[in-house]
């Protein structure tokens, strides 16, 4: 999946954050966001996962 674009979106469908992933293990920094669930996408697919920021 390196190289692929994702979204994070919250839950009226607003993109907060998109990025390209760069490695394997990349992080991604939520500190910004407000409490809530959000959404993951890796664009080009189909599953989405859900985040939760405490």
């Amino acid at each position: 999946m390196i190289g692929k674009s994702y979204q994070i979106f919250d839950m009226k469908g607003s993109i907060i954050h998109e990025a390209r992933i760069e490695s394997t293990f990349s992080q991604i920094e939520l500190s910004n966001a407000n409490k809530g669930i959000y959404f993951f996408k890796i664009v080009g697919t189909n599953e989405v996962k859900k985040l939760v920021v405490q």
